[in-house]
């Protein structure tokens, strides 16, 4: 019988690559129990909605928000699809995943189904980052004697439905790795999101505590200023960012500056729509912040607050922001 490959997450710095799991984040809420071993090949079947609609395309979607878990020996991942446009459409069919290394180039893995997972065509709204399918993937969790791995970096995901590919990145680095041990991962076909979390939820949602954040300021007072916030997950848990910054800048003074979660102007034409976007140890997302003409009025502001998404703390940026302009409006949070 052909031996699965393994998800291993190691401590690198340890030298750990045999029973190692992602590390918890601090104090978190407890986890989902993963099913066992008569239930993770079993959840029940989703049931697909009687009109699912169009075939979605490539520019409605994206991919991220991933899940690990275990049950008896088969590691588990699951990998989210999102629709992030304003069109209802539907997605079928079973992915093709490629895993690449840290140069890029593609390890060798086999693909079968994984037949646990009905074939349904799965219908995704139309609230722009609400609606989510995506599939499972399993493998062996029991690295064997002998046995030679390789870190996996980045995922490219093939939709048999939909022209183009995605791109999951930022999978392995000096404290968390990702890897292959050997030559075959079984594929689910498209599913529904309830179903994928009961095989393995997505990370639970980042923490102010677990993030450091800095600002990239650009500022015109003819055309406005436009701030990028990245934030740094400095902890060995992962975590999930789905949604847009409450942000806001104040001063000593009672004024504050507002930036609308979604609210185009002429520096910030198109928003990023809310995903979710997976943070590993020392991944990065970033959200932009902007102000435009024509109001040329420009202020010194001394704090930047942004709360995350889902109430989970706010983050504080103690120095002097120069911004012009008006119409303050914020996209949400994507990989970087």
């Amino acid at each position: 019988m052909t031996r699965l490959f393994r998800i291993m997450l190691a401590c690198a710095a340890a030298g750990i690559t045999a029973g190692c799991y992602a590390p918890q984040a601090p104090a978190p809420q407890a986890p989902a129990a993963a099913p066992d071993a008569s239930t993770a090949a079993s959840p029940r079947p989703a049931t697909a909605a009687a009109s699912p609609g169009p075939a979605c395309r490539r520019s409605q979607l994206t991919a991220g928000g991933l899940g690990i878990s275990a049950a008896a020996g088969t590691g588990i991942l699951t990998i989210r699809i999102t629709n992030v446009s304003t069109r209802s459409c539907s997605l079928q069919g079973r992915p093709s995943v490629a895993f690449l290394d840290a140069a890029g180039r593609t390890l060798p893995v086999a693909e079968p189904a994984l037949p646990q997972v009905p074939r349904t065509v799965v219908p995704l709204g139309a609230q722009p980052g609400t609606s989510t399918a995506g599939f499972v993937v399993t493998t062996a969790d029991v690295q064997q004697p002998g046995e030679s791995c390789q870190a996996v970096k980045t995922l490219r995901i093939a939709l048999s439905s939909v022209s183009g590919s995605f791109i999951v990145g930022g999978l392995s680095n000096i404290d968390f790795r990702y890897s292959v041990c050997e030559s075959e991962a079984a594929i689910s076909p498209i599913a529904a999101g309830a179903l994928l979390d009961e095989y393995a939820p997505a990370f639970p949602p980042c923490n102010a505590e677990w993030l450091r954040a800095s600002a990239a300021v650009k500022t015109s007072p003819a055309a406005g200023t436009k701030i990028v916030v990245t934030v740094t997950n400095h902890t060995t848990a992962a975590c999930t960012l789905d949604g847009y910054p409450d942000a806001s800048l104040t001063s000593s003074g009672p004024a504050v500056l507002a930036y609308r979660a979604g609210r185009a102007n002429a520096l910030l034409p198109a928003p990023a729509i809310s995903r979710p976007v997976t943070l590993i140890d020392g991944a990065s997302a970033s959200a932009t912040l902007a102000t435009a003409a024509p109001s040329q009025r420009c202020h010194t502001w001394s704090v930047l607050s942004v709360a995350l998404p889902g109430g989970s703390g706010t983050l504080r940026i103690n120095r002097p922001f120069d911004v012009c302009g008006a119409a303050p409006g914020a996209g949400a949070f994507v990989s970087v």
